[in-house]
């Protein structure tokens, strides 16, 4: 996955955020909101079924698409380096669950991320 690839996917994830409201905790919803780790998901792929879970960091939510599962990981650990530095957690899935305030944080934080790795091309 190069950086353009990578600035897509955060993109998309953001615009899902937007369009499907954000959560903690779970992927997903059963109203359809996501957390920052579901939204990079389905990012990678639109046709992702995510279930409503609590999250397992290191267990997708969708079958043995390895290319797929590589992205998604690949995605949310580079997403640790745009999590704020008074935050006390490593983990995006953490900052998601414990320290962002609602989904305008979190479509920020995607947003930058976006911005800036697509900035490095």
């Amino acid at each position: 996955m190069n950086n353009q690839e990578k600035a897509d996917a955060y993109d998309r994830a953001a615009d899902y955020i937007e369009a499907n409201g954000w959560c903690r905790n779970r992927l997903s919803m059963p109203s359809g909101e996501v957390c920052i780790v579901g939204a990079t998901g389905v990012a990678v792929n639109p046709q992702l079924v995510l279930d409503h879970a609590p999250v397992a960091w290191g267990q997708p939510a969708w079958g043995e698409i390895e290319h797929d599962r590589q992205d998604w990981y690949i995605l949310n650990l580079g997403l640790d380096e745009f999590i704020p530095e008074d935050a006390p957690y490593l983990a995006i899935v953490n900052w998601n669950n414990m320290v962002a305030k609602d989904k305008f944080e979190v479509i920020d934080l995607l947003r930058h991320a976006a911005k800036e790795v697509r900035d490095r091309e």
